[in-house]
């Protein structure tokens, strides 16, 4: 597995307290919050499947507050979402999936940075499942039909509780302001 990466925080699982469910390795990214909270973490990991790419985001510690139930619009980034950003590394354009915990998802093609072209509810593509435990709580995406190999990709997670306020989670943020759509974010994923 090859990855060009900047500034993030990358964990591996035997760095971990908790064991890899995968049978391979994968990689774990730590993402930052904004703005920032101790109260819980959040972390992605991408494998590749059988049948497609698995995307997996774990959130560590007290996230009671978080309302999973998913933004009542289909403007699905104003409450708790998954935001992957599907990108191939010598184009400007991109993709962007959005998946609540609900099992909505929507996906947006961009020609260019914040360019948007089109935007349609997606249902067939993937799977998404939500866990939860008294220490965690984990998506998991299974991409079926989206092809990730040697692209660059980004993962980004909004929280929302139920008063609406809002924490926006990311490999960094640049500028002083939450912006998953910079490539700074997205790394490539060639495994």
């Amino acid at each position: 597995m090859i990855l060009l990466i900047r500034n993030v925080s990358v964990l591996y699982h035997d760095q971990l307290p908790f064991r890899n469910i995968f049978e391979r390795r994968s990689m774990i990214f730590a993402l930052k919050s904004f703005p920032e909270t101790d109260q819980y973490t959040i972390s992605y990991e991408i494998e590749k499947g059988d049948t497609g790419s698995v995307i997996r985001v774990t959130i560590r510690g007290d996230y009671s507050s978080i309302d999973f139930s998913g933004a009542v619009s289909d403007e699905l980034w104003r409450g708790t979402c998954v935001e992957l950003f599907i990108r191939n590394p010598e184009e400007e354009a991109y993709t962007e999936i959005n998946c609540a915990p609900d099992g909505r998802c929507q996906t947006m093609a961009f020609s260019e940075y914040r360019a948007s072209v089109s935007r349609e509810i997606i249902t067939s593509q993937m799977a998404l499942s939500l866990e939860k435990s008294d220490q965690s709580a984990q998506v998991l995406i299974q991409l079926s039909g989206v092809e990730i190999e040697g692209k660059e990709i980004g993962v980004a997670v909004i929280t929302a509780d139920n008063q609406g306020n809002r924490l926006f989670w990311g490999i960094d943020h640049w500028g002083g302001s939450p912006d998953f759509h910079r490539w700074e974010n997205f790394v490539v994923w060639d495994h």
